[in-house]
């Protein structure tokens, strides 16, 4: 059963806004970290653009660690 929450893409607009606010900071990337049992997390990423890169410290040594980028 899903918490009734889910599928009103609440997290997808999240990401959104929070690029849009570091866009007009000046930020040029975001980088995003989940774990590969977070399957919805990895696809929702994916979808919205951001790419799979190595991990970042301090997640470069977690063994389920699956970081993310994207160039505002």
């Amino acid at each position: 059963m899903q918490p009734p929450f889910r599928g009103h893409h609440i997290a997808t607009f999240m990401i959104r806004e929070l690029k849009g606010f570091a866009h007009e900071r000046g930020y040029r990337r975001t980088v995003l970290m989940t774990r590969e049992r977070m399957d919805y997390a990895i696809k929702m990423y994916e979808g919205l653009g951001y790419k799979r890169i190595e991990n970042y410290p301090p997640y470069q040594h977690m063994d389920d660690a699956v970081c993310f980028a994207k160039d505002l």
